[in-house]
Formats: structure tokens, sequence, C-alpha cells
């Protein structure tokens, strides 16, 4: 399973995801792309998009995606980490099209 972690959370959550493979938007050079064509590229290398866009569901058709999406209630550091190992569980499990809010 491929992640991709969105530039609006800390980069940090990549250490915390240790053992999945993980990518970030800085990594991939897709900084400042647009919701709509930063999910057409994940859609074509990614299975999983992380983000703290709580308002990606409203903003974008994701049922036009492959893609399963979790989604922070917070961009501080302190609360991804927080998060990270409810995240790393919910990845054992989660399917293409699953939104996952935190």
């Amino acid at each position: 399973m491929k992640i991709l972690i969105d530039e609006n959370l800390p980069i940090e959550l990549k250490d915390a995801l240790a053992g999945f493979d993980a990518s970030t938007v800085k990594e991939m050079g897709w900084r400042g792309l647009k919701n709509g064509e930063l999910l057409k590229q994940t859609n074509e290398l990614f299975d999983v998009l992380i983000t703290a866009d709580k308002n990606i569901r409203y903003q974008q058709n994701l049922s036009r995606f492959k893609l399963a999406f979790i989604v922070f209630p917070s961009n501080h550091l302190e609360i991804v980490l927080r998060y990270a190992p409810i995240v790393q569980q919910a990845l054992s499990h989660i399917q293409s099209g699953e939104i996952i809010e935190l």
C-alpha cells in the first residue's frame, strides 16, 4: 500500500509511519498543486492520501478516485503524532474509496 502525506501535515508524520510505504507531497515535487490536480496525480501512484483538509470531501467528487482518505482534525505536530498509532491501525484495514475522519 502506497501512502501520500499531504503538504498540510508535518513531515514528521512520515517518521511516525515507519514500516509503511509513505511519501510526502514535497518529496514528489507536487507542492502547490491544487486539490483537483493533486488528486489526479495521487490516484495514479498511491492508494491512500493522508490530509488535514477537512473540506476535501465537499470540494471534490472523491468517488471519481480509487483512493482511500484519512483526514486529521488538525495539522499541529503534537496532535498529528498523538493520532499516528490510530492511523497505523486504520491503514491495516482501509479500503479503496473509504474516508476515515479522525
